[in-house]
């Protein structure tokens, strides 16, 4: 009998899902354009069918960890489609939580950020060193918008990109860079997000995409690569750009906390702030918060005026940079959103 993953993934591929979550005593369920829908053409998942398909599907060592309360990530392909998987236990039993990952390496153009935004995010690309943060939400789309820059470095530079992720998520392929990926995790490439980028600054890179930064060390580790003349690309967990700035400077004693201000001031690119919307008449849309690190966006950062810079980036649209309402507010005027999707980020 065909592996039941199996046949809701191909349905789920058919049906052009964003996330596919399987679990003990419910029906497999799926999610497009942002909405969770139930199989009802599936059955309720037993606690034997469960374990038995990840048995299959991901091997006994990830039944037995997530049995014991240690959460598995892991990337793999099926039937040409490329999926991130999150096998987890809650109170009924084991879990799935599958995330679609296109195959494709998308461009900075297909991302669909208005211009002249994602212009301004190929000239992110195109900065000789320093960091550039995506920041947003879980599910937000921030490794896509990460594998659209790598894309274009890919395709405009003659560089060495080493690419760090928890797990590997687009697959790219060398073309004018040489494109190295490793993966953290327990028996992986690496132990830590630290522990590799440690090792990847010994290993001649010009860019390092580090796919999130947990903690001080690898913060820390990440800014100083900047400084040194790296590109660094990476993503953190936080509602728009200012907070991304004192996300990273809050992780540190505060005795730290001004070298770490003056550094940001003076290596950071730009950071993106996403979501993903419902466009009108079907899929999502994205949205998105842009600050540009001009001389008085640096000036903010050294001096601790974060609070100042939502008004800096809304008096500065020449420069490229647009709070998220403000863009919001575009894609309900050029009617790519009902108002009703935006009134939430415009209000705010």
């Amino acid at each position: 009998m065909e592996n039941l993953f199996h046949r809701v993934i191909l349905h789920g591929i058919e049906a052009n899902v964003s996330d596919i979550h399987i679990g003990v005593s419910y029906a497999p369920v799926i999610r497009v354009d942002g909405r969770i829908t139930f199989l009802a053409t599936f059955p309720v998942v037993s606690e034997e069918i469960m374990e038995k398909n990840i048995r299959e599907l991901f091997g006994e060592e990830c039944v037995k960890s997530a049995k014991e309360g240690r959460e598995v990530d892991i990337a793999f392909s099926y039937s040409g489609a490329r999926f991130r998987a999150n096998i987890y236990r809650e109170r009924r039993g084991l879990n799935v939580a599958m995330r679609h990952i296109p195959e494709m390496i998308p461009t900075i153009e297909s991302l669909g950020f208005l211009n002249p935004y994602g212009e301004l995010l190929s000239r992110f690309a195109e900065a000789p060193y320093g960091m550039i943060l995506v920041t947003g939400p879980t599910g937000c789309g921030k490794s896509t918008t990460l594998a659209g820059l790598i894309g274009h470095i890919n395709t405009h530079r003659r560089e060495h990109v080493i690419t760090i992720e928890d797990p590997i998520e687009y697959l790219h392929e060398n073309n004018q860079c040489l494109i190295k990926q490793r993966e953290v995790g327990s028996g992986e490439d690496s132990g830590s997000f630290s522990q590799a980028l440690r090792s990847a600054l010994r290993e001649d890179p010009d860019v390092i995409l580090v796919g999130e930064m947990r903690d001080a060390e690898t913060m820390a580790l990440a800014v100083s690569a900047a400084e040194t003349g790296h590109m660094v690309l990476s993503t953190v967990h936080t509602n728009n750009t200012y907070q991304a700035v004192n996300r990273i400077i809050d992780v540190f004693p505060a005795a730290q906390q001004g070298q770490i201000r003056g550094q940001l001031a003076q290596n950071l690119v730009g950071i993106v702030a996403q979501r993903l919307l419902p466009r009108r008449g079907g899929g999502r849309v994205l949205a998105a918060e842009f600050l540009n690190n001009t001389n008085a966006v640096k000036t903010q950062i050294r001096d601790n005026k974060l609070q100042t810079i939502p008004n800096t980036i809304k008096t500065s649209r020449e420069e490229g940079m647009i709070l998220l309402s403000d863009y919001v507010k575009l894609l309900v005027d050029s009617g790519m959103i009902e108002k009703t999707a935006g009134e939430r980020y415009i209000t705010n």
